[in-house]
């Protein structure tokens, strides 16, 4: 018995230790714009599906997170996307659920092991044109992942 309470005093002790976050790495970088005159090209490689930004007539917005990344920790890095596209003429927009896929609602996590990007089909993308040419968006999807719901409440800048 008496080793038993030793093994869990010493287990306790190593898991309360405060750990130290490593110096060698960068804070997370999160972007919010969108793309005038441009439009979402997809396509498939053995990964899966993936898209870009590329010219076109269309409104693309383009939610950027990328993960910290530290010299001492080998493939830790990691960077989500979230797209979609609206016409160039509004100047505000709500779309939800089925309509997402009219949108091209697409997300990305990309990492060294990455699937490729998924089609998002639940949730909501609101935005408002504001007077500065920037936009409000409000955004709440569910991501078919790992990573859950997403919601977003920022100002996208043109890129």
């Amino acid at each position: 018995m008496s080793r038993f309470v030793l093994l869990v005093l010493i287990a306790s002790a190593f898991f309360s230790c405060k750990k130290e976050i490593a110096r060698d790495c960068t804070t997370d970088i999160y972007k919010y714009e969108f793309y005038t005159i441009s439009e979402i090209d997809t396509g498939t490689t053995l990964q899966g599906l993936y898209f870009q930004v590329k010219p076109g007539s269309d409104l693309v917005f383009l939610y950027t997170h990328i993960g910290p990344s530290c010299k001492s920790i080998w493939d830790e890095e990691y960077t989500d996307n979230l797209v979609f596209k609206v016409p160039s003429a509004v100047n505000s927009f709500y779309y939800e659920n089925s309509q997402l896929a009219d949108v091209m609602c697409f997300f990305n996590n990309a990492h060294l092991f990455s699937n490729g990007a998924v089609a998002v089909t639940a949730g909501s993308v609101r935005g408002y044109k504001r007077v500065d040419g920037k936009w409000d968006l409000q955004i709440n999807v569910d991501i078919p992942s790992s990573i859950g719901r997403l919601i977003i409440n920022k100002t996208f800048v043109q890129n």
